[in-house]
């Protein structure tokens, strides 16, 4: 399969308005069934409103937002030099396209701002993004469980200075 690449700005929320965007994203049915998860007003406010933490989307032509992705530097569950993608999604038929891709490359330009040496990302251990993390130079670390006994992998990718 080739994979074409489309370039989509990346865009920082930082309103309301976008913080409800991304939300609603994040919540819509299919993202929200992938994720197995609802996502939450504060925690992404939190990415807005903390200066360790960001939270990214991008637009199609029409503004809608086809990709998004949550980033912390910074939380008691994280070791001094390690970051996390907390949250990524991107639309069905905007996938294989490079979206996702160019997110994680600005949230590894954030952390390594923030001097982080690692990035980390938990995956459910049956999903499809695992491939997706490993061809970004994702490492597996550790494999877990969540109370709902879903198997998990905690994967870790080296952040290169440039």
């Amino acid at each position: 399969m080739t994979t074409s690449n489309t370039t989509a700005r990346i865009q920082e929320a930082s309103t309301d308005n976008e913080i409800d965007r991304v939300q609603d994203f994040f919540n819509s049915d299919p993202i929200r069934e992938e994720l197995h998860t609802y996502t939450y007003r504060n925690v992404l406010e939190l990415a807005v409103d903390r200066e360790d933490r960001r939270l990214y989307y991008q637009e199609n032509e029409q503004g809608e937002i086809i990709s998004a992705l949550m980033v912390w530097c910074e939380s008691r569950v994280l070791a001094d030099d390690e970051a996390q993608i907390r949250l990524i999604a991107t639309h069905f038929d905007y996938r294989r396209q490079g979206l996702a891709t160019q997110l994680t490359e600005r949230a590894i330009a954030f952390a390594s701002e923030w001097g982080k040496d690692r990035m980390k990302i938990d995956v459910a251990a049956n999903e499809p993004a695992v491939d997706f993390w490993r061809e970004q130079g994702f490492r597996d670390r550790e494999n877990w469980e969540t109370d709902n006994e879903r198997e998990m992998i905690t994967m870790e990718r080296t952040i290169q200075e440039d």
